[in-house]
């Protein structure tokens, strides 16, 4: 199963990781615009937490940077589509620029939101020192589980993790 973590008060890599916190709120602007965003930006909390405006049942949010997990946008991308309930957000950060983040995401063509950090403000955020790593988030807006995801069982190990959070 993928090393994602479900109890609380637990370190991922030295790091601390609250599960079961309120997940930390954010905006950021999107690179594949033209299908994901209207004003160019997503938050969090158009997914989950009271009130938001295109609820779901869970958020997959999934940090990654060119080289260290862009292999496994296919797979998330295979997910998404599977899984209407689930909001997938992809958070790159890309010491490269805009442009070739940009490009990185044209070329990959997820059906997915993927949003740029430039400046890794989110990264910090959620204490992202590693990459990829992936965050299930609840839809009352809470992390449930965080972990590094495995590319030969990621797909499976995401609805082992989501499957009590999805209703049928």
């Amino acid at each position: 199963m993928l090393p994602l973590l479900l109890a609380t008060g637990i370190a991922l890599a030295g790091i601390p990781v609250e599960l079961g916190a309120p997940a930390r709120a954010f905006s950021l602007p999107v690179l594949n615009v033209d299908d994901h965003a209207q004003n160019n930006r997503v938050s969090l909390y158009d997914y989950t937490g009271v009130g938001a405006p295109d609820p779901h049942e869970a958020v997959v949010l999934f940090f990654f940077e060119p080289g260290a997990g862009d292999a496994l946008l296919p797979d998330l991308d295979r997910f998404a589509r599977k899984h209407d309930d689930v909001a997938v957000l992809g958070v790159l950060s890309d010491s490269r620029g805009t442009n070739a983040a940009t490009s990185l995401v044209r070329a990959a063509a997820p059906g997915f939101p993927v949003l740029y950090d430039q400046h890794r403000v989110v990264f910090r955020r959620y204490d992202v020192a590693e990459v990829p790593l992936t965050f299930i988030i609840d839809a009352d807006g809470y992390v449930h589980a965080a972990g590094k995801p495995r590319a030969d069982s990621f797909q499976r190990d995401l609805d082992a993790v989501l499957a009590p959070l999805i209703e049928d």
